[in-house]
Formats: C-alpha cells, structure tokens, sequence
C-alpha cells in the first residue's frame, strides 16, 4: 500500500504541531517554576534594616537585579534596579528619581535615606 504525497504531508504536519505544542508546554512549566522559585528565593533572602530615623525597612530580591524595598507595616517605599554595567538606580514609590548609584548598598542607602 502506498501512501500519497497529501496524505504524508498531513502526517508529518501533525507531528510537527504535536511537538511544538509539547515544547511550548515544557518551556511554560520551566517559566512558571523559575517564578516559584524567584518567589521563594525572594523571601528567604528577605533583608531587614533600621534607618537613622528608627523605622525598619524590609529589602526582598524579588528577580535578578530587581530590589524592593517595604516599610514597617508593609508599605511599599520603592525599588533599587541594576542597571547592568552602570550602577543601581533607585526609585521611590512615589516615582522621585534617587539617581544612579556604584554600588547596591549605596542605592539601598540613598531609599532608606529618603524614607
């Protein structure tokens, strides 16, 4: 018995779907368990301290490069983002631009200042 062009074509197109569809599947599954991880990672690395004025800020990494920073009952006060190459900028969570900075204890430094 032989197969036509058609009917190969249709066989083969099939296959390809099905693969393609199990590789989105599998690179969805690797995506969202990075994120759980991030997630997880973010708060085991969670970093409390205490600025001059007495008030604790939290610090959470919450993905590579990408630094939140909360306040006492959880109040969001702003981000630190590294800007590869460049330094850290930092920004409050009111938008208030603090600049770039060298180094990440600066950046965090300049936030808990502006806090």
């Amino acid at each position: 018995m032989m197969i036509g062009y058609q009917e190969m074509t249709a066989t083969q197109t099939a296959e390809t779907t099905a693969t393609r569809t199990a590789d989105m599947t599998a690179v969805r599954t690797a995506e969202t368990m990075a994120t759980r991880m991030a997630g997880r990672t973010a708060t085991r690395t969670a970093a409390r301290t205490t600025t001059e004025a007495g008030s604790a800020v939290s610090w959470r990494c919450v993905q590579a490069g990408l630094w939140v920073a909360s306040g006492e009952h959880g109040e969001p006060l702003g981000i630190v983002s590294e800007n590869w190459g460049r330094g850290f900028a930092v920004t409050t969570a009111w938008g208030l631009d603090l600049g770039l900075h060298a180094t990440l204890a600066d950046a965090k430094s300049a936030l808990e200042q502006a806090h």
